[in-house]
């Protein structure tokens, strides 16, 4: 398949690409918290997790 961007346009159109802290993203983190759930955000793990919730005390 041939690239039809130009290397500055593709440049561009993937510097806009948020690999975290997008908007669906914030939106459940939010939900989460309100129910009173707490966890790490962007914990580095084996798996691409980017909530985890922490072993209970």
């Amino acid at each position: 398949m041939a690239d039809f961007l130009t290397p500055t346009e593709r440049s561009a159109l993937m510097a806009r690409v948020r690999g975290r802290d997008t908007r669906p993203e914030l939106t459940l983190r939010k939900e989460l918290h309100s129910l009173g759930l707490r966890f790490r955000v962007h914990r580095k793990v084996s798996a691409q997790l980017t909530t985890s919730f922490p072993p209970a005390p």
